[in-house]
């Protein structure tokens, strides 16, 4: 996205010299990113949708779960959505070489999630250099920062797999 509408059609030209010291730090982060091979590259093209029949039958083998299918009465009765699920994970542990011996994906997910905050930084940065050059502000005054005081550590968050949705649809 990038790559084809911000540097290809020259609009780096006019805003990147225009972005604040963080705007110009997370893009300064994103092209060194995704200047080399990367995680999200061999994801987006080994995974998440493309597919390889080879890495996923050698994967078959690293996988100790059992084949359970979830059947439930409105969806299809062959889903096998957590199996599925387990051999895309076990697929990507093998292709970016993670440590099995402890959570493999934490890194993953910690490198992941610190792009996507990078392509938010970069986004808000380009917002407001965008309205800024055109004569408006972004913001009517300075936003107040707050502090929100013993939350818990997102790793101890529990979701529950299946959750009772049936009052949803219940007619009130």
């Amino acid at each position: 996205m990038f790559q084809a509408n911000f540097f290809g059609a020259a609009i780096s030209k006019i805003y990147e010299p225009l972005l604040d010291g963080n705007g110009a730090k997370a893009l300064d982060t994103l092209k060194k990113y995704f200047g080399k091979t990367n995680s999200a590259h061999q994801l987006r093209n080994h995974v998440a949708f493309h597919y390889s029949p080879k890495e996923l039958d050698e994967a078959l083998h690293e996988i100790n779960e059992p084949l359970i299918a979830y059947l439930d009465n409105s969806s299809a009765p062959n889903n096998l959505f957590y199996y599925s699920e387990m051999l895309v994970t076990q697929s990507i542990v093998t292709l970016l070489k993670l440590d099995k011996t402890k959570s493999p994906l934490d890194p993953l997910i910690g490198e992941l999630f610190g792009i996507s905050a990078c392509f938010v930084t970069a986004a808000d940065g380009l917002m407001e250099a965008i309205i800024q050059k055109h004569g408006k502000e972004l913001r009517s005054k300075e936003p107040e920062l707050i502090t929100i005081k013993d939350l818990p550590d997102f790793n101890s968050l529990a979701i529950p797999w299946f959750s009772d949705t049936s009052s949803l649809t219940e007619p009130k």
